[in-house]
């Protein structure tokens, strides 16, 4: 059985959207379900961009815990932890409070994807709307979204290095654990 909460994480450019897209033609084509598609990312002109992020990212999980819909993620608060102190300027950590706050109890219908993938691939893909095409910052994005998803409490989670994966493979593999 498809979990009815899915988190698809990881840095700009590593196919995210084309995995929801096809996780959601297969769920539907295979399972007849159809998720509701919710994308986080960072917002312009917020006066205290850490305060609405602490009270959007409580309100998220919240949401996930007592859900009965069937709801994709793209982006959640496993990035929040990777971009905040990166380019906002302050620390990430409070996501993990806000876990335990809430995934005390297993939660079998949340699951964690985690996409990564050789940051040189990430430059050759940047469409100048990530947040840096720095080889470096890139390389620490990696690094810092694979520490976030070990960190995580989320029990079902997959963390899918897709450098030298098709699409197709990738998604045989979400589906194959999922």
């Amino acid at each position: 059985m498809f979990p009815s909460q899915i988190i698809i994480e990881g840095p700009d450019r590593t196919g995210k959207d084309t995995q929801i897209n096809l996780l959601q033609q297969y769920a539907w084509n295979n399972h007849k379900l159809a998720y509701n598609l919710s994308h986080y990312s960072h917002l312009k002109n917020i006066n205290d961009y850490q305060s609405y992020s602490n009270t959007l990212y409580d309100n998220l999980i919240y949401r996930m815990c007592i859900s009965n819909t069937y709801d994709i993620y793209n982006r959640s608060h496993i990035g929040e932890y990777v971009y905040a102190p990166m380019y906002r300027n302050y620390s990430g950590d409070y996501i993990f409070d806000i876990e335990m706050k809430y995934f005390i109890d297993n939660y079998d219908h949340i699951f964690l994807i985690t996409l990564i993938t050789d940051p040189l691939v990430l430059i050759s893909r940047d469409d100048k709307l990530s947040f840096s095409n720095n080889l470096e910052q890139k390389q620490l994005e990696i690094s810092k979204f694979k520490e976030a998803h070990e960190m995580s409490i989320i029990k079902k989670k997959l963390l899918i290095d897709c450098t030298d994966m098709s699409k197709e493979e990738v998604q045989e593999l979400i589906i194959q654990n999922i």
